[in-house]
């Protein structure tokens, strides 16, 4: 069984660990990339898409086209997601593939074979997008205006990208260069936020159509404001300071559901602007850790491919002479007994303040995560 006080002890690796390790394409993948580029295995087109809590992060992957499919479905075909400066189709598409880049691209900056992304890679942030919609869906959608929800899901789907399969205090530990350029805070999400602003810029994404409305010109201003944070609550390093403000918050949140008795109605009026932010920093964050909340096949795919990155990381570490970090050595680490330890120690009371704002998409990913735990127990057993 997991020793509670020992896993307390050594939780803030553990988050230190797992945050910086929530990204993918695939290892033994469906999607097989051939220099840089996806196999044609057959097309998923946008109207066999299911971008539901319950729908294959996998299937909806297998092929360049299918996951071209589920950005043009959200950004081009969903009228709640229109990006300011209404950029035309041609633009969205270059955006898109220089985003890919940021996950395909080969960084040799670590200079080892061991570390073959399989989690933070394109399909995870394909994965992570299609939930935070969901979620948006599901009822997060009343809390934030529609600049706002367009702003997140860009967030979502650029939030790992240019990661490099080792998490940040390993790039600490070794004095890597990407120290020195980002400082040692979230260092990895900073990276992601410049590239992606970096693109905003170069596809006129973003930008005033209307000089003259001062609206719209806010509107843009706090988008890139709710970017930026969300991408760095993404570092599960900050993990415990979001539940801490989200949980402050949540009374006053359930305060403005009461005081409106449609169930539907939009209350982002209601709520002030860091609120708005806070909730869309928190549906995010939920995102991107929402595999052991997920149908079985999925969270023990992704459970593996995490898994596989953290032994990467740690083959390095003891190449180079050093104690492998927390969960990274595969000769003495049991996936199961990993997986019990996060989903009981820290996902179930993520899921759980979820499910006080968002009943439908928080009791979903409880019922999973019960359900997946007997799984977990079961192959611990063995």
């Amino acid at each position: 069984m997991v020793n509670p006080s020992k896993f307390w002890r050594l939780l803030p690796a553990f988050l230190l660990l797992f945050g910086n390790s929530c990204s993918s394409d695939l290892a033994e993948n469906s999607e097989s990339e051939v220099n840089g580029k996806v196999r044609h295995q057959g097309v998923l087109t946008s109207s066999h898409i299911d971008l539901s809590l319950a729908s294959d992060p996998f299937a909806l992957c297998s092929t360049e086209q299918s996951q071209k499919a589920v950005f043009e479905t959200l950004f081009l075909s969903n009228d709640s997601y229109r990006i300011p400066g209404n950029p035309n189709k041609e633009s969205l598409h270059s955006f898109y593939d220089d985003l890919q880049k940021g996950y395909f691209s080969k960084n040799n900056t670590l200079n080892s074979p061991l570390i073959q992304k399989g989690y933070h890679t394109f399909t995870h942030a394909i994965d992570v997008l299609a939930t935070t919609h969901a979620l948006l869906e599901c009822g997060g959608s009343r809390f934030l205006k529609d600049f706002e929800q367009t702003a997140l899901l860009v967030a979502a789907v650029a939030h790992d990208a240019l990661h490099l399969g080792v998490n940040n205090q390993y790039l600490i530990n070794i004095k890597h260069p990407l120290v020195k350029e980002f400082g040692e805070d979230s260092l990895q999400e900073k990276r992601s936020i410049d590239y992606l602003l970096k693109l905003i810029k170069k596809h006129h994404l973003f930008t005033q159509t209307d000089v003259s409305n001062p609206e719209e010109n806010n509107q843009i201003k706090r988008s890139l404001k709710l970017i930026n944070e969300a991408i760095l609550y993404t570092d599960f390093k900050r993990h415990k300071e979001l539940m801490d403000r989200m949980n402050a918050k949540i009374p006053s949140i359930l305060k403005v559901i009461q005081g409106n008795s449609e169930q539907h109605i939009n209350l982002s009026s209601s709520l002030d602007n860091d609120t708005r932010t806070l909730i869309a920093s928190f549906i995010l964050h939920t995102a991107d850790v929402s595999n052991p909340g997920k149908k079985w096949p999925v969270c023990e795919r992704w459970a593996n491919l995490v898994m596989a990155e953290f032994f990467g990381q740690g083959d390095l570490e003891k190449s180079l002479g050093m104690k492998p970090s927390m969960n990274c050595d595969r000769d003495s680490v049991l996936i199961p007994e990993c997986q019990l330890g996060f989903g009981k120690y820290v996902v179930h009371d993520l899921y759980v303040s979820l499910a006080k704002i968002i009943p439908e998409g928080g009791n979903f990913l409880l019922k999973n995560l019960d359900a997946n735990r007997d799984h977990w127990e079961a192959m611990r057993k063995k």
